[in-house]
């Protein structure tokens, strides 16, 4: 059987995805299943929100032709989530719209210097960045800072980035992306460099600075967004304060440890799970900004969909997006 890929299959003559080679115009996928193709007719099923993913092989090799291929496979996907430096930010983000993708770009605190950054030591970087962005363009500074400083420190330092990249450029989105590992027991931190805990309110930047608020949230054995405790904290928490749309920023059901095998009893649940997930998130009125598979590796294994049920799980998300 022979398919015919879209324009952005042709961004280069092969894409890797999952170890995978898809060569265009010819008969791959994965486990045999012939890639669909990438423009189907959206439902009505699922949450209203904007689809995307982040593909990669291994840290560091996040690249175009990846999103390519998998946009072949389970899209239609319409944000390239990816982390390249700020002074980056114009390259990549014109890369993904010629190959017809809209981004979400995302960098780290220029040295770690949260106090610089919120003095306006690196407004200038900032404007840089973000002054030439299409209209639309998704960005946030520091993603999962809860592993990275206490509450304060990141919204003091996330106001002055919100405050200077939409003076620059008024058309772009800029919200945060939070770690729900971080939100448990009623307190936010105990993780990584965070080594002390705080209160939910001191990690609002409050919706005078933000456009969306989003999350990465994990589940290696996988575990229904409804009934995930810290998923939970974090989602409530913001479903409450925020009036600004809700997202997910990362998303990821099931790994395959490092070195080990794949398990088909998992698989088949990881694909009841996107299925319950969807459902659940079309009953939530407030999310309606972005969720984003997490379809590439990390520390904990392999988070990538290998399985039919699981990619048809995907597409069906994809197809009611927007």
């Amino acid at each position: 059987m022979t398919t015919t890929y879209t324009r952005r299959s042709l961004l280069s003559m092969t894409a890797v995805l999952g170890g995978l080679t898809l060569t265009p115009g010819t008969a791959t996928g994965l486990l045999g299943y012939a890639a669909p193709p990438t423009r189907r007719v959206r439902t009505s099923a699922g949450p209203r929100c904007t689809v995307g993913a982040c593909n990669n092989e291994g840290f560091g090799n996040n690249t175009l032709s990846a999103f390519a291929a998998a946009d072949d496979l389970m899209g239609p996907l319409i944000i390239r989530r990816s982390f390249p430096s700020l002074e980056s930010w114009p390259k990549a983000v014109a890369a993904d719209k010629q190959a017809g993708y809209r981004s979400f770009v995302s960098a780290v605190v220029p040295n770690r210097d949260y106090t610089g950054l919120a003095a306006g030591k690196y407004d200038n970087q900032i404007i840089a960045a973000v002054r030439s962005l299409p209209a639309g363009t998704r960005c946030t500074m520091n993603h999962e800072p809860e592993n990275d400083v206490p509450g304060r420190t990141f919204v003091t330092m996330f106001q002055r980035f919100y405050t200077v990249a939409k003076k620059a450029n008024p058309q772009v989105r800029v919200g945060t992306a939070h770690l729900t590992y971080g939100w448990r027991n009623g307190v936010v931190g105990n993780s990584g460099n965070n080594t002390g805990t705080q209160a939910p309110e001191e990690w609002d930047v409050g919706d005078a600075y933000r456009d969306f608020t989003a999350a990465d949230t994990y589940s290696v054995g996988g575990q229904a967004l409804q009934d995930d405790p810290q998923f939970r904290a974090w989602f409530d928490f913001f479903n409450r304060v925020s009036n600004k749309p809700l997202g997910i920023a990362e998303y990821g059901q099931y790994a395959v440890p490092p070195g080990g095998s794949r398990d088909p009893v998992l698989e088949a649940k990881r694909a009841r799970l996107i299925a319950e997930d969807a459902a659940w998130l079309s009953g939530q009125a407030k999310f309606t900004g972005m969720w984003l598979l997490w379809n590439g590796s990390g520390a904990q294994g392999n988070w990538k969909l290998q399985d039919r049920a699981s990619i048809d799980a995907w597409r069906a998300v994809a197809a009611a997006g927007r």
